[in-house]
């Protein structure tokens, strides 16, 4: 077997036919290029046959392989050998590969050993895990994962804990209704994650993002809304994802938290996701603080932690120094 560049065109092919993580998807690639990424994709034959392909992401000559399955390791090499010959200051590989399951309380309910460490330790990079160094907006190395196996939607309500079926139970009085949103909602998009953000000291995204974003990414993501009284309360987008649904963003208006419309917006997709025949609903990302308002409120939906083994970067040291001295 052999390792070459491929034309996008055979990557978007080799997506529609094989299961890929929506970080390596040909529409997540189409996206990243329009926020002024540059794409490399490679493809492992096996005669004439792409057998295990990734896509390779390019900004400020910093290089990432995000959630790549790497099922093989030819094709990892193959990747640190193309990677060198672009002059890069850097390059950051995410595997998806799943180190640590932990419990509530991020105790280690089951642990896993692939030996990646080792081999990329060989290759020059240094591995940042995921647990100590959490997550961020790009790669979450720590999700919270709810499955959703179950026999009907009412066993999903029995499934909370105590304090998301009162809050659900609260909500039922503000007659609230879950809407579907597009493009034309987008000032009530940027509102909601807007009021959110601005409370946790996050900074918001621009609206040509969520325009690109619902574009590009038409098929994979969705966003819907929760209303009340003719208005819209509360957002959060989702993304498809193989056998789950990724609840990736939300955000609230702050006047109206007390209908427990983020509540009543999660509850909602886990059981859309259900209808969908996912096996998983991923709330996404979390740290590795097990007092963190985060995990707190996603763990009262009952779930459990999924930790990634982490970032391996090699540091192309000699030539961040000439890029300092030349540029």
């Amino acid at each position: 077997m052999k390792v070459r560049e491929i034309t996008h065109s055979e990557y978007r092919n080799f997506c529609q036919n094989h299961t890929v993580d929506w970080l390596q998807s040909w529409e997540f690639a189409k996206f990243k290029e329009k926020r002024g990424w540059k794409n490399y994709f490679l493809g492992l034959f096996d005669r004439n046959e792409i057998v295990e392909a990734c896509v390779i992401s390019k900004k400020y000559d910093r290089f990432y392989l995000e959630m790549a399955e790497l099922k093989n390791n030819q094709i990892i090499s193959s990747a640190c050998e193309f990677v060198d010959l672009k002059n890069p200051i850097s390059f950051s590989i995410y595997p998806k590969v799943v180190k640590n399951i932990r419990d509530n309380e991020l105790n280690i309910a089951c642990g896993y050993d692939w030996g990646f460490s080792e081999y990329f330790r060989l290759h020059g990079f240094r591995h940042y895990p995921g647990f100590r160094h959490g997550f961020s907006e790009k790669v979450n190395a720590m999700v919270y994962v709810k499955d959703i196996k179950f026999d009907s939607i009412e066993d999903i309500s029995l499934s909370y804990n105590q304090s998301i079926r009162r809050s659900l139970k609260l909500s039922m009085k503000y007659n609230l209704e879950v809407v579907k949103l597009n493009n034309e909602n987008i000032d009530d998009i940027l509102s909601n994650f807007k009021s959110s953000n601005d409370k946790n000291g996050v900074p918001s995204k621009d609206e040509l993002y969520y325009r690109d974003f619902i574009d590009l990414m038409s098929g994979k993501i969705e966003f819907y809304g929760v209303k009340y009284k003719n208005k819209i309360i509360s957002v959060a987008s989702f993304i498809h994802n193989n056998d789950e649904l990724i609840y990736f963003e939300g955000g609230s208006l702050e006047n109206f938290l007390f209908t427990g419309a983020s509540v009543f917006l999660q509850d909602y997709a886990i059981k859309y996701a259900f209808q969908k025949g996912y096996y998983k609903y991923n709330f996404y990302g979390i740290c590795g603080d097990p007092q963190n308002g985060v995990l707190r409120f996603k763990a009262k939906f009952k779930g459990y932690a999924v930790e990634y083994i982490g970032e391996f970067r090699k540091e192309y040291f000699f030539r961040k120094i000439l890029r300092k001295i030349f540029d």
